[in-house]
This record gives C-alpha cells, structure tokens and sequence, in this order.
C-alpha cells in the first residue's frame, strides 16, 4: 500500500508540474512535428537517391517542402497502421486473444479503401485494387484474423505512401526543379567568358553552358556539341545529342559537352517560366 500512495503521490507531482508549464503541447503541433520527422527520415529511405539528385540539379537550399493535404493524410495513415500493427504484434506474442482490440484502428483505417472501392463500383463501373483491398479486410476481420488484417492494412497504407512519394511528390519536385534558372550565366564577350547575373541575360547574347549545368535561356547553338537531357519538354528520358545550328531550351540539363548559345528569349518569353535557383 505504500508502495502505491508513493507511485500515487509522483504522478500527482509530474502532472502538476507539467500543467504548470507556460509552453502547451496541443494536437496541431504535435501532427506538424510528425508530418516533418516524415518527410526528413522516412521519404529519403524511398527515394534517397532520386531526391539528392532533385537537389544538386536546383542548386539551392530553398528545395520544395511543402506537403499537400493528401499527403499529409497518407502519412498520418501509415503512422496509425505502424501503431496498430506494432500492438498486434506484442499482443500476438504476449496474450493473442488481445488482438481483437486491434480490429477497431483497422477498421477506421480500411474506411479510407471501402470509400474508393465503393466510387469505383458504383460511380465509375469498374473494379480497382481499392476492391481487392476491402474484400481482404473484411474477411479477415470477420473470420477474426487480426494480426492479418493490421499487417495487410500496414502494408496498404505503405504502398500508398510509397506511390504518393513516386508519383505525386517526385512530379512536383521535378517541375520545380526544371522551371528554377540559375542566378548567374556565363556570357562570351569579344572571345573572353564573363559571368554576370541572370536578370542582366539579353537576347542576342552568346552564354556559354558545360556540362553538369542548366541551360538558363532558349536559342540556338553556335558552336559545339552536347547531349542535353530535356525530359521535361518531351517527356523522353533519351538525351539528344545537339550541334551547331540547332534549337536549345531553357531549364534543360546539359549531360556532357560544351556549347555556345546564343540568346533567343529570356524570362517570360522562355518556353518554360522561371523561378531564381
């Protein structure tokens, strides 16, 4: 009993210590804290690669962050099936009848598949994997497979964080990227390179672009040859090889070679708009 009024007497202590704090902890705070310790540990282990590259082509520490709605979403989704799954988990190795309190989690987070499956039913007239998703959830959960049903609904939200990471988030990066200019070029006046602020880039003007660097205004090559990566103009991941006389465009990335351009349009004339880099 003593024991019990001590243990009693610290929680008390601790709970009006914490009370007392000026600074308060409320659910918003918290989920912006979460949505960040998201996107700087788990996105990069999905796409470290792809996402340092995205980075060293925008040259700059100001790289996309913000996170849409949907994104969000997702991710608070796979943190409660990550939760949900972890406690059926220690229950399934402590004390297995335990594990129908895991049915209530998996079940608001299958709400979010039997929506889609039901628009693609009875809306659209087809059948999706959001279908396929919901038969299994409900019959694991009525056939009382609750470890089951909290590992397949982990790994449904799972694949969708990963295909929201590969899809929607990798297009938005992508397109920030190419539409960046850099913030000085390097223009060729009477044989000698200068480099010179991008705002001060005219038409007529001969920059000259190496390899491993953005193409910052359209024109047309002078001199040289370069195999230029414009996968944002056509969508073809081939690069084309380019020469004298042919067209360049702006926000493109030159692979290897080196060219002279001469200026054709510059800033809103651009083929693609431009953000500073």
């Amino acid at each position: 009993m003593f024991i019990e009024i001590c243990l009693l007497c610290v929680g008390l202590y601790s709970t009006e210590k914490v009370a007392s704090k000026k600074k308060k902890v409320n659910i918003h705070s918290i989920d912006a804290a979460y949505q960040d310790a998201v996107q700087k540990n788990i996105d990069p282990f999905f796409c470290k690669k792809r996402t340092q590259q995205l980075k060293n082509l925008a040259n700059t520490e100001a790289f996309p962050s913000e996170m849409s709605k949907e994104e969000k979403q997702t991710n608070r989704r796979v943190g409660a099936a990550f939760l949900n799954f972890s406690i059926a988990v220690t229950t399934k190795i402590l004390y297995p009848p335990a594990l129908v309190a895991t049915s209530p989690i998996t079940l608001w987070l299958s709400l979010h598949y039997f929506k889609s499956a039901y628009q693609a039913i009875f809306r659209k007239h087809k059948l999706n994997i959001a279908v396929l998703d919901s038969i299994l959830e409900i019959w694991s959960l009525l056939a009382g497979y609750f470890f089951l049903s909290s590992l397949s609904i982990f790994l449904f939200t799972l694949s969708e964080k990963m295909l929201s990471i590969t899809k929607d988030n990798s297009k938005k990066k992508l397109t920030s990227v190419f539409t960046q200019h850099p913030r000085h070029v390097w223009v060729s006046f009477k044989g000698t390179e200068v480099e010179i602020p991008f705002e001060e880039l005219k038409t007529d003007d001969i920059i000259v672009v190496n390899a491993g660097e953005m193409i910052p205004a359209d024109g047309k090559i002078i001199d040289g040859f370069a195999s230029i990566e414009q996968a944002i103009l056509t969508g073809e991941f081939q690069p084309a090889e380019k020469g004298t006389g042919e067209q360049v465009f702006a926000s493109t990335i030159v692979l290897s070679g080196k060219i002279y351009i001469q200026v054709q349009k510059t800033g809103k004339e651009r083929v693609l708009k431009s953000t500073p880099a």
